[in-house]
């Protein structure tokens, strides 16, 4: 598959100098596109080049920001980190009790960690300076879920009733901390992409989608109000996240645009989503395992991205890079592949390959 990707790279890359091939250069990557992926999405036989990350078969839960990876390694015990573009493999952080819930923009990588008061805490580290330093650290209180887009951070922060869990921020991360959302229910799992925060509001039965503007936007209910609503994710002006029960599946919606819609038609169940640009990713059952795929918002062309033994979950994406981690045999490893662009190829030939090129951050 790398040979007939390189040959027709060479190919596009040829005729994309000649305006006036358009119409060839357009047959090229068609063909291109249905040789890789079948045609349909229904022919799914064939993914992506996987390469696994992490060998100690007790890490989960990664993170990614170009060609860094983090995530929860030794069994919950540390921060594990590798560089893909040099292979260096390095500890971010080594907790004397559990750290976890990693996430990393940049160099800038933040965390939970249960300290041996067993609270919450949140911290960072700046991997470019390499010093650790406190983000949400103080007795009485569990910091939790902490999120970050460039300089600014995100988490959920305990307090007493009747605001018991709400949305805390640092713009920037070494700012002072302000309250994103304190409503009477309970705020949880926030994503932030720039300076817009998407959390999850559980109320009395209901479950609901919110977004916000720092630092003092309005909120703006992005979900419907269903039960189930959960796991917001963003990146730019789109949110992503999981819908269960009636109408199940993962769901998005542009900010800009009243109507959210279904990523994949597929009836299956379908968790943890992430998205980079236009690239939508998620853990899907349809298989019998939970496998990866993915969906181009701006093609519409649904993809397998992983499918084999072994149960795939927690998917994380930047640009085209995507890892996840794979449960097989007792074993948590994490592994990644590189997302070929055979529907940018068709738009560099038709000349609209700024729509495409344009990466959110």
């Amino acid at each position: 598959m790398k040979q007939r990707l390189s040959n027709a790279c060479f190919l596009l890359s040829r005729t994309v100098e000649k305006p006036q091939k358009k119409p060839i250069c357009l047959s090229v990557a068609l063909l291109a596109l249905i040789g890789m992926f079948g045609g349909t999405v229904a022919r799914e036989a064939r993914a992506f080049d996987l390469f696994q990350i992490s060998t100690d078969g007790k890490s989960r839960e990664p993170s990614v920001s170009g060609s860094i990876v983090v995530w929860e390694g030794d069994g919950w015990g540390e921060i594990d980190g590798m560089n893909l573009a040099t292979g260096e493999r390095f500890v971010v952080f080594d907790s004397e009790s559990f750290a976890f819930g990693a996430q990393i923009s940049g160099t800038m990588v933040v965390w939970q960690d249960i300290g041996e008061d067993f609270h919450g805490n949140i911290y960072g580290k700046d991997l470019a300076v390499g010093e650790v330093f406190p983000i949400a650290v103080g007795p009485g209180v569990f910091e939790m879920w902490p999120a970050i887009s460039g300089s600014n951070v995100v988490w959920t922060t305990t307090n007493s009733a009747p605001n018991y869990q709400d949305i805390v921020a640092r713009t920037p991360v070494s700012g002072d901390p302000f309250y994103v959302s304190s409503a009477v229910d309970d705020q949880r799992r926030p994503a932030i992409s720039g300076n817009t925060v998407v959390w999850m509001e559980m109320g009395m039965g209901t479950n609901t989608i919110w977004a916000k503007q720092l630092p003092d936007g309005t909120p703006l209910k992005v979900g419907d109000n269903a039960y189930s609503d959960n796991g917001p994710r963003i990146d730019g002006d789109v949110v992503v996240w999981v819908k269960s029960f009636s109408e199940s599946g993962i769901w998005a919606r542009r900010l800009d645009d009243d109507a959210a819609f279904r990523i994949s038609a597929v009836n299956s169940q379908q968790y943890s989503p992430a998205i980079s640009g236009d690239i939508v990713v998620w853990s899907d059952n349809r298989n019998g395992q939970y496998d990866i795929y993915g969906k181009n918002l701006l093609t519409g062309l649904e993809f397998p991205i992983a499918v084999g033994p072994g149960d795939k979950w927690c998917p994380a994406i930047d640009g085209n890079l995507v890892v996840w981690h794979r449960f097989l045999e007792g074993r948590l490893d994490i592994w990644g592949t590189v997302i070929p662009e055979p529907a940018t190829a068709i738009l560099l030939c038709l000349g609209v390959f700024p729509l495409v090129g344009k990466r959110r951050n």
